[in-house]
């Protein structure tokens, strides 16, 4: 299991290879999913954090907080205790940004 905060960072740089910015509510909703495809696919949870259901949908907290200060659009990547991503969940979680990195955050 990893820290939020460290898939999100895989999220934005990925994001960043494209040209892109994702805004923090896209963001947010990359990171529940890929830990939902996680639970279902592996049986195990992907991330450590508590997620709460939100007015706008699942907030992990953590994540929220580490990126808020950078606005709605996040530019940058936050400071974590990392280790690195296996190549499994890294295939994982390239297939979420492919299938959902360009989908509206709309309710």
């Amino acid at each position: 299991m990893y820290d939020a905060r460290q898939i999100a960072n895989w999220f934005v740089e990925r994001a960043q290879q494209d040209g892109r910015v994702l805004s923090i509510m896209s963001l947010l909703k990359l990171v529940y999913i890929a830990h939902g495809w996680h639970l279902e696919m592996r049986n195990s949870p992907l991330i450590t954090n508590k997620i709460e259901a939100w007015k706008y949908g699942p907030v992990i907290p953590d994540v929220y907080n580490a990126f808020r200060g950078q606005g709605i659009d996040v530019r940058h990547t936050v400071n974590t205790e990392d280790r690195q991503i296996n190549p499994t969940d890294t295939q994982l979680l390239s297939a979420i940004y492919r299938i959902y990195g360009r989908m509206s955050v709309a309710k």
